[in-house]
């Protein structure tokens, strides 16, 4: 059968879901073919070495950007916002987020705290608990952790544009008040505002390289694992990534996962294989404060759940959403 470069004629590609779309135009003949994509590439823009589309076998350059890489963060968001769907059901995804790291919170944080709370609200409690939320997108998480009831709430995003569409959506939605912080004058305002001063904060920062200083009651993080786990030293990487966490979160405090690519087990086996890593660690490259001993475990499993949204009318899940304890 006859081949053809689409370099030299005209074509387009999208994905939709876990579909990818290839339409194009050879000048004699218009052609379209969807097929399901392949795990490995969910997370990345993407097209296939060669399709058969009708007699025509079609060869088609791979064009793979890493997931991590703030050129696809910015693309994905710009993409996203235009696709409704998309943005409906990572919406949903949010929601459910919010509303579970809140309940998981007042379980684990505050009604663990025995007497030290026995006699303060809970919704007051939550007010001096700090948020880390990675990879913070359109900021919309912390707007809902902010209705129910937390104050100390910062973001961070390795794309400004992610950043510049929070600040948006912010005033928009009522929160003129969160501070923007951008790469020129982070570090700054980061080493010289405390803490319980920032109330919402969003800021442009790479979870890797970060300059955060501090540490948090609750780390969390939608998708940010998953896409470090697409660049090209992806398994170095979400070992950094693991590092910087146990650093940025106190001890007795939360790291929750939200994970479009991955199962609670697999999460569960990741951290375990953490924790012998850093037990294995000489006593002189550990955080500070870190102990040396076999049987120590940087963090521990606490729960799980599943969120669920719609997609065409149907109502499923391939998220899973694990919480971890900091020892």
């Amino acid at each position: 059968m006859p081949g053809m470069d689409l370099e030299h004629c005209t074509y387009g590609w999208d994905i939709e879901g876990m579909l990818l779309t290839v339409r194009g135009n050879n000048g004699d003949e218009e052609y379209q073919y969807t097929r399901e994509v392949p795990r490995r590439f969910r997370h990345a823009q993407v097209t296939f070495e060669s399709l058969t589309l009708g007699n025509l076998i079609v060869s088609v350059k791979v064009k793979r950007v890493a997931m991590g890489s703030r050129s696809y963060q910015n693309s994905h968001l710009k993409r996203e916002l235009e696709n409704s769907n998309e943005q409906r059901s990572r919406r949903e995804v949010t929601e459910m987020v919010a509303s579970y790291l809140t309940a998981l919170t007042l379980d684990t944080v505050v009604l663990d705290q025995g007497n030290d709370v026995a006699n303060t609200d809970a919704s007051s409690y939550l007010k001096t608990l700090s948020i880390l939320d990675i990879g913070t997108r359109d900021g919309l998480l912390l707007q809902k952790l902010a209705r129910n009831g937390f104050s100390q709430l910062t973001g961070t995003d390795s794309s400004d544009e992610a950043v510049k569409a929070a600040q948006q959506l912010a005033k928009c939605n009522g929160f003129p008040s969160i501070n923007f912080l951008f790469e020129d004058n982070m570090n700054a305002s980061v080493n010289n505002v405390s803490l319980r001063d920032w109330g919402l904060l969003e800021m442009v920062d790479d979870i890797l390289k970060t300059n955060l200083k501090g540490q948090f009651c609750l780390i969390n993080d939608i998708e940010t694992l998953d896409a470090i786990g697409q660049l090209h030293d992806g398994p170095v990487k979400r070992i950094t990534y693991w590092e910087t966490v146990s650093r940025l979160v106190a001890p007795g405090g939360l790291v929750v996962i939200t994970t479009f690519c991955h199962t609670r087990d697999q999460l569960v086996q990741e951290v375990e294989k953490f924790n012998q890593l850093k037990a294995r660690t000489p006593q002189e490259t550990k955080a500070p404060g870190e102990t040396k001993s076999c049987n120590s475990r940087i963090f521990s499993y606490v729960d799980h759940t599943y969120p669920t949204f719609n997609s065409g009318g149907s109502a499923g899940s391939r998220v899973a959403t694990v919480a971890f304890m900091r020892s």
